[in-house]
């Protein structure tokens, strides 16, 4: 079989997964993406889990065609849906404490995972999932984080300008100013206004402003090449600004962060105004550089990148790049799992296959890099 797995290849491989929560991001993104042309030859949604039966009914609506989905609910549900012989892999898309403990769950059942960011609320509990993960050897099965921000071609090629002939980044300004109300599909989340759910800051919650803002952490530490660590220095204000939020939370942030360099990449400040008071949205970054400056826009649906290069004090040259990051990251575990079954099968000999091999662009959904993201996130705090 495992010879036949390789004469097989990759191509034609279809990865089973489970939908693991039903919640506005899987039915907004996680249907329409793993149902659409691009991948649905490579990928079958057989069964769908949630809390709640009726959500789970609601997701499964937009199925039909699909094939046969698998319902789950409750806890039981849980569990079943994990020990599927129908399911390779599972996309944990929970908030992020109870995102972790189904991970490490279904991870220890020798599934394949991509979990949703935040990685987990605490450096100690994500630790020690990732030292249990080590344990498993060499053919465990695939951890994936989706962070989709280090997937975004707009950062990886202004990365390619710091490196080239922009040169060593001078500093970074990050000026991430969110507007947050009830016509917000997430603002009638109640995890996000939890303070057990989420991390506080003295009894306050944080909610807002550390689900969302820990993209923006992966965005900083690609841009200065920050990949594996290394020492950080924060300092932050938090404010309570928008008053409609109920009950109360921190949702502005200004602070500074400097991340300490080595002899091939030198030290960077990072001024950030990260708020969910704002009347209207904008989301931008500037940086300046030895040879040069550029600024990241984010507008609708896609990011407006404008190099300005030393010598060039009235020619901006601008190109704007798409907003694809998500459908980047799940193709890239997509094919990193289809890698595991073209050597040997179906679960659970799929994990034949030493994680060694998977492939380079899986490196980015790595769960050490999720907490880095973290880390950074919460020396803020």
């Amino acid at each position: 079989k495992e010879d036949e797995g390789r004469e097989m290849g990759e191509e034609g491989v279809v990865v089973r997964v489970a939908l693991v929560g039903a919640g506005n991001f899987a039915e907004n993104t996680y249907v329409p993406l793993l149902t659409s042309p691009e991948l649905r030859r490579s990928v079958s949604i057989s069964a769908v889990w949630s809390r709640s039966q009726a959500k789970v009914d609601k997701l499964c609506e937009g199925l039909t065609g699909g094939g046969a989905v698998k319902k789950y609910h409750a806890e039981d549900g849980l569990e079943a849906v994990l020990r599927s012989n129908d399911v390779d892999a599972v996309i944990v898309l929970l908030p992020p404490k109870a995102g972790l403990e189904v991970t490490a769950k279904a991870l220890r059942l020798g599934k394949h995972v991509l979990q949703e960011k935040p990685v987990g609320t605490s450096r100690r509990d994500v630790q020690s999932i990732l030292e249990e993960y080590g344990k498993m050897g060499e053919f465990r099965p695939l951890w994936g984080v989706a962070e989709n921000y280090r997937y975004e071609e707009a950062y990886a090629e202004a990365r390619n300008l710091i490196e080239g002939d922009l040169g060593p980044l001078i500093s970074l300004t990050l000026n991430a100013s969110l507007a947050l109300n009830e016509s917000s599909c997430y603002w009638h989340t109640p995890w996000r206004h939890s303070t057990e759910e989420l991390p506080a800051v003295d009894g306050v919650g944080i909610g807002y402003l550390f689900e969302g803002p820990v993209h923006f952490m992966a965005a900083i530490r690609k841009l200065v090449g920050c990949t594996r660590g290394g020492a950080i220095h924060a300092s932050a204000t938090l404010m309570a600004k928008n008053q409609a939020l109920s009950p109360q939370q921190l949702d502005t942030l200004v602070g500074f962060l400097r991340f300490e360099g080595d002899e091939s990449t030198p030290c960077v400040p990072c001024s950030i105004s990260i708020t969910y008071a704002a009347s209207r949205p904008l989301v931008l970054f500037v940086a300046i550089c030895e040879r040069g400056n550029f600024t990241i826009e984010r507008v609708p649906g896609k990011y407006r990148i404008s190099v300005v290069r030393a010598g060039q004090t009235t020619t901006t040259e601008t190109r704007e790049v798409p907003f694809n990051g998500v459908e980047r990251e799940v193709l890239s575990f997509v094919r990193g799992v289809q890698k595991f079954k073209a050597v040997a099968g179906e679960a659970p000999a799929n994990l034949r296959r030493k994680v060694g091999l998977v492939p380079e662009e899986c490196l980015d959904l790595s769960p050490v890099e999720a907490l880095l993201d973290m880390d950074c996130l919460l020396s803020l705090f």
